[in-house]
């Protein structure tokens, strides 16, 4: 009789524990429905705003206001958002969050019933070029060439405000690596006039210059009269100039036996 009435109560006690434990994990369940439950309720409902260069702690407060929603921010952070210019009627929850946070530098997490704010990553900028300075660096093949086509040898390529030049060959090519795609070459010689052009990304150039025009100087012709010496066009006597030639077809001496 002991024995029975020791297993019907083992038996009793485990029904018991399983009924408790069938409770205990309904009333989990429930919990996390009606959670579940709320929580879309206040994500779902809708939203009315009336805000004019208002500040962006302004807005979430009439968010927290009307959605049950709580923010999660840092003073910090406000600081740097825009002020806000949105007008809205009975929108949803998250499209007035996307509208608000869209030109915001801060993105938005919803987690249960809290909004957490947090920075937005800030893209790499792209490098600047800019004509002159950091524009990528190219190698140059070039000719010279004069205005009746000829090739230029031995013609001076500078890169302009550098030290960095070269010189033309017998076909009047030149070769130079490593220049800024924006820098300016200056060409010259002594029987061509200077000339410069820019390189413009340009990696293989034909370069005209113009033959250098000498100009010969004006030759005076003076005469000695004995007395004193004038240009020969304001002398009025007669006069005739006596090459080496003429002086050696005389034979004799005297220089002036030889000039009569």
């Amino acid at each position: 009789m002991q024995l029975t009435a020791i297993c019907r109560s083992a038996s009793w006690e485990s029904a018991l524990t399983r009924k408790i434990f069938r409770v205990m994990k309904l009333t989990a369940i429930l919990l996390l429905a009606a959670a579940l439950q709320v929580s879309a309720k206040g994500f779902g409902q809708s939203i009315t705003l009336n805000l004019k260069n208002a500040s962006l702690e302004k807005a979430i407060t009439e968010i927290e206001k009307q959605s049950g929603f709580s923010f999660v921010y840092g003073k910090e952070q406000l600081a740097q958002a825009k002020v806000i210019d949105l007008t809205v009627n009975n929108l949803k929850l998250e499209k007035v969050l996307e509208l608000i946070f869209k030109d915001q530098p801060l993105s938005f997490t919803i987690s249960g019933k809290y909004i957490a704010l947090k920075q937005k990553a800030t893209p790499t900028a792209p490098a600047i070029l800019s004509e002159g300075k950091g524009s990528p660096p190219i190698d140059i093949h070039g000719k010279v060439i004069n205005n009746k086509g000829q090739p230029v040898e031995g013609a001076t390529v500078t890169v302009k405000g550098t030290n960095k030049r070269v010189s033309t060959n017998a076909n009047g090519e030149f070769t130079l690596t490593g220049i800024d795609a924006n820098a300016t070459l200056v060409v010259s010689s002594v029987n061509i006039e200077t000339y410069e052009i820019k390189v413009a990304g340009k990696s293989d150039l034909t370069i005209n210059v113009k033959a250098k025009v000498t100009t010969g100087e004006e030759v005076k012709v003076e005469v000695n009269t004995g007395y004193q010496t004038m240009p020969k066009e304001r002398a009025t006597g007669s006069f005739t100039q006596v090459d080496n030639k003429t002086i050696n077809q005389q034979v004799g001496s005297n220089i002036l036996s030889r000039l009569e």
